[in-house]
């Protein structure tokens, strides 16, 4: 099957498929910019071990403040955690654990992040205030019953609003309207019975002479049609879709059956259903002519 045998089922319908692809990419387009604006904060500090004239913190006191670090980018999964915050902050913010992350970067450096959108935005002040009243007092929990205590640096806040760049929009939304209109249009046979490729016919009536005619019918090389139909003795057109009969002399399959003979299959793409041609082949036989309109 080579490529253009392929997009068959897009050719056929060059107008379906454009309009169904014109249609996809205006509802994506138009669900981008219904979509709530997403902001991420980023509250920014470091870990450090309190300084004492009778310890040395210089070894004990980093790697005791990184194991700890570690343990405050946890917090931030931790249901009871989460719950707290929004007790403190007094705001109710739907899936927060999905929102809400932590991690540790250069052993002592924590980096929390929330992301936030739609109303959410309006509880952003509070929310964050509450993250940061509740890690001083969670560390300074943590310092009773720490040997070497630690202390964190005032945390720094950043904003960043996230946003797709419209370029990468537009390229998604090509890709999927062009993948959106080319499955309807094979779906669209399939789920109907029809056959969409030639190949479908060959597997059907191997040992059958076809005639392949790639332009729409009354627009089709009349000549080169009736030069492959008196190559059979006595030719009767047996039609297999509805309009074959306004354009053809049609023989009923009824009295073909009677006559004496050689029938020859009209066949079109996208308007033959696959299983007239199988029960054409139980009574026909194979090694007969098919005419196939590709258009």
């Amino acid at each position: 099957m080579t490529f253009l045998d392929f997009l068959s089922p897009v050719l056929r319908r060059p107008l379906h498929w454009i309009s169904i692809f014109l249609l996809t990419g205006a509802v994506l387009l138009s669900l981008y910019l219904v979509l709530p604006p997403v902001e991420k904060y980023t509250i920014f500090f470091t870990v450090k071990p309190v300084a004492a004239e009778e310890k040395s913190f210089l070894n004990d006191g980093v790697e005791s403040a990184e194991k700890i670090a570690e343990m405050i980018a946890g917090w931030a999964k931790d249901p009871n955690f989460q719950q707290e915050v929004l007790k403190i902050a007094e705001v109710d913010v739907s899936g927060l654990k999905r929102k809400m992350a932590a991690r540790k970067q250069n052993r002592l450096n924590v980096f929390w992040t929330v992301n936030l959108s739609g109303k959410d935005l309006e509880k952003a002040d509070a929310l964050l205030a509450a993250i940061q009243t509740l890690l001083k007092e969670e560390i300074e929990q943590t310092n009773i019953d720490s040997v070497i205590p630690i202390k964190i640096t005032d945390p720094k806040l950043a904003v960043e609003p996230l946003t797709v760049p419209l370029s990468w929009v537009l390229i998604a939304v090509f890709i999927l309207s062009v993948a959106c209109a080319t499955i309807i249009a094979y779906v669209r046979e399939s789920f109907r019975g029809y056959i969409s490729f030639v190949e479908q016919v060959y597997e059907i009536f191997p040992e059958s002479a076809v005639l392949r005619i790639n332009e729409k019918i009354a627009k089709h090389d009349q000549r080169q049609m009736n030069d492959f139909i008196e190559t059979f003795e006595l030719p009767r057109l047996v039609s297999t879709f509805p309009i074959a009969g306004k354009y053809f002399e049609v023989t009923p399959l009824a009295d073909c059956m009677k006559k004496e003979g050689t029938p020859l299959l009209l066949v079109h793409l996208g308007k033959t259903k696959r299983r007239e041609l199988q029960n054409l082949n139980a009574i026909l036989g194979d090694g007969i002519g098919i005419i196939v309109f590709e258009k």
